[in-house]
């Protein structure tokens, strides 16, 4: 795709997971907290624009980006924006252990991840009580290899102790001449 495409494609997919189903605008999910939202999003080359409204709602995020290219890029932009409420990390570990959050969104990278079932009960762990998960891979169409499906999610999501799971799709794209849609998942920790 044409660079106009791709950015056509990530404005549409941030504004996607900020107006999924339930999840309603980013103030609205952040504002439950009486102090400053803590957010932690796990990055992928193609969707950095979620930190940018996330920062602009008042939310402190931690950024978590393995590639050490993709971590320079996303340092110059925090650094030109002058956002002191972005952290930068290059592996969960790097992160704060004892730090909770309201919000964990990992955004076209759970597909990627050698044990996906156990990174997400890793994740959800540290989400503070009432806090939200929020993934969205491509799904995987019929014969592919690639993505997960809506089952996979589904039931990911159950067994990392999230209530109220919802996944599905908000849009189809076509890609290399292949219908290609963006699966959402998301859960509430139990408050």
């Amino acid at each position: 795709p044409s660079n106009a495409e791709m950015i056509e494609e990530r404005r549409a997919i941030a504004a996607m997971l900020i107006e999924f189903e339930g999840v309603g605008n980013v103030e609205k999910l952040i504002a439950y907290q009486e102090q400053q939202a803590s957010v932690v999003e796990l990055l992928s080359a193609k969707v950095r624009l979620l930190t940018e409204q996330l920062v602009s709602s008042g939310a402190a995020v931690d950024a978590l980006d393995t590639s050490p290219a993709m971590r320079e890029v996303v340092r110059a932009k925090i650094e030109a924006q002058h956002w002191s409420a972005v952290e930068l990390a290059g592996h969960l570990e790097d992160l704060h252990p004892q730090r909770r959050y309201d919000l964990i969104v990992c955004s076209s990278v759970c597909s990627f991840l050698p044990d996906y079932p156990g990174e997400v009960e890793r994740l959800v762990g540290g989400l503070r009580p009432g806090g939200v998960f929020v993934q969205w891979d491509w799904e995987r169409t019929a014969g592919g290899d690639s993505g997960l499906s809506r089952d996979e999610v589904r039931e990911t999501l159950r067994r990392a102790c999230l209530t109220d799971v919802h996944v599905g799709t908000a849009f189809e794209i076509a890609m290399g001449g292949q219908p290609a849609r963006p699966l959402i998942g998301w859960g509430q920790k139990a408050p």
